[in-house]
């Protein structure tokens, strides 16, 4: 099928030559790798030396594609993802000297870990990047790349109020219900409407002159409400979405770009300056006393860790823990030794259920297990009290070597074509599907967050999104109609390609 999409002469296909700069990359990594393996190089430095080459093609063909004009194009923060992890991540390993980096990554076999971790990682990029290609090939022409955006917003403004009241409402439950949900239905059913405090905060700030004051000073609390949530759980990404939504939200808006910029800049100095060793710190207590089991064990450990922070408490080892968390290759050594020794995993023997929704399957499995697990698995202990996620691609080898580490990549791959191609359509002012707009911070997540696990995210994960969007898209078409705005007004600058 092609898109019915206007093109404005003369312009270049700068999209398309950023992707295929992303593509050639992958195709670099995956050929050095390949050369790495065949050859059975057993040298650290080169094989450090390949994960950040790609590491830095990924920083600038992430950079690339954001400068398309094409934004919030998901593929793009796959490939941001993927260099940071796969190729900083893989690199800065062989130079971290924490316990578990020392039993499961250790110097004398490195080379030849490393030689598997980056075959592994650079083949299912390549081939990610391969399937979403043809979803992708919406051209840009770099003209009227907001204006679709801005008019939906300004449409979508009828529904601030009651989204504001709606998300208010969530922060609370989930403020009441610290750490977790004991109830996995209604774990289930938070995280589910857990996007929608992200979409008001960025929506208020994206209409910054048109919001009323009290409007902003509401969302500027719940930012900073959803930030404190998100601390006292002790995660870090949940601690700083909330400003990244405030981010978004001013770069949507061209008059405050600048402050998007400086907030950016402040959240990426205070995650590892602050953020990272505090919640570094605040998890060892936790783990040395049992765990958090209440509100009033995560205020303490809280303050515990910021006691230690302050004070300097903190070995070397445990500041470079926090930067190591960039970095999964020892568990994803640990992974694929287990596989290659005859000690699958089976995590995807029943990751079908993460498609069932809870309130369908009240008895569902709980698919978020495995991180618990496997950590259990790694550390010898039947009663963990933390979590791993070792990458989508160690998880697929792990459980059935290289058939299932192609066809979990080539899922990921069609997910990510199928968010990217509707963003395209969205932005260009081809069409009027306002879901991604609204999802847009979750499905961002969905992209960039490769250190997950293959049923909760890319199963279950992925199918919430998808139906969440589509119920709004139809709401959408139905408040607003499906009429293309005229041309006249978007100055519309993509053209389709058959996919």
């Amino acid at each position: 099928m092609t898109a019915a999409l206007n093109i404005l002469p003369g312009k270049q296909d700068t999209w398309r030559r950023a992707y295929g700069f992303a593509v050639a990359n992958a195709v670099v990594f995956a050929l050095l790798s390949a050369v790495d393996a065949a050859l059975s190089v057993n040298s650290i430095v080169w094989e450090a030396g390949v994960a950040s080459l790609f590491c830095l093609g990924s920083l600038i063909a992430f950079v690339r594609l954001a400068r398309t004009g094409a934004g919030l194009a998901f593929i793009g923060f796959f490939v941001l993802g993927a260099g940071v992890m796969f190729g900083f991540g893989t690199a800065f390993a062989t130079v971290v000297d924490t316990s578990d980096f020392r039993a499961f990554f250790p110097v004398w076999s490195q080379g030849e870990q490393l030689r598997n971790i980056n075959l592994l990682n650079s083949v299912s990029v390549l081939i990610v990047l391969l399937t979403a290609w043809p979803l992708c090939m919406v051209e840009r022409a770099n003209r009227g790349a907001g204006e679709a955006i801005g008019l939906l917003l300004d449409a979508i403004s009828r529904f601030q109020l009651p989204l504001m009241v709606i998300s208010v409402v969530v922060l609370a439950a989930e403020a009441l219900t610290l750490p977790a949900p004991s109830n996995l239905l209604l774990a289930g059913a938070l995280r589910a409407v857990s996007p929608l405090p992200l979409i008001a905060i960025t929506v208020t700030f994206a209409r910054a002159g048109k919001s009323g004051a009290a409007q902003l000073a509401i969302a500027a609390a719940m930012a900073i409400g959803a930030a404190a949530i998100g601390l006292l759980r002790e995660a870090k990404t949940d601690t700083i979405l909330p400003l990244v939504g405030v981010a978004i939200g001013l770069w949507l808006n061209r008059r405050s770009r600048l402050a998007a910029m400086l907030l950016v800049a402040a959240c990426a100095i205070g995650y590892f300056a602050v953020l990272a060793p505090l919640t570094t710190d605040a998890r060892r207590h936790a783990i040395i006393t049992e765990g958090v089991t209440n509100r009033a064990d995560a205020v303490q450990y809280l303050s515990e860790g910021w006691d230690d922070f302050v004070h300097g408490r903190t070995d070397a080892a445990e500041e470079q823990s926090f930067v190591a968390r960039l970095s999964a290759a020892p568990f994803q050594a640990f992974m694929i030794d287990q596989f290659n020794e005859g000690r699958p995993g089976d995590s995807l023997r029943n990751a079908w259920a993460a498609a069932v929704p809870r309130v369908l399957w009240a008895d569902k499995p709980d698919v978020t297990r495995f991180g618990r697990e496997l950590y259990g698995l790694v550390e010898g202990t039947s009663d963990p009290h933390s979590a791993l996620a070792p990458t989508y691609t160690a998880e697929a080898y792990w459980n059935g070597g290289w058939v299932a580490l192609v066809v979990v990549s080539i899922i990921v791959g069609l997910e990510l074509g199928w968010l990217t191609r509707k963003w395209l359509l969205l932005s260009s002012g081809a069409s009027r599907d306002i879901g991604i707009l609204i999802m847009a911070i979750p499905a961002a997540l969905f992209g960039v967050l490769v250190e997950a696990w293959i049923g909760g995210t890319y199963i279950g994960g992925f199918l919430t999104l998808a139906v969440l969007i589509t119920i709004l898209d139809i709401a959408g078409r139905t408040t607003f109609g499906s009429r293309r705005p005229a041309g006249r007004q978007l100055n519309m600058g993509y053209t389709g390609i058959r996919p």
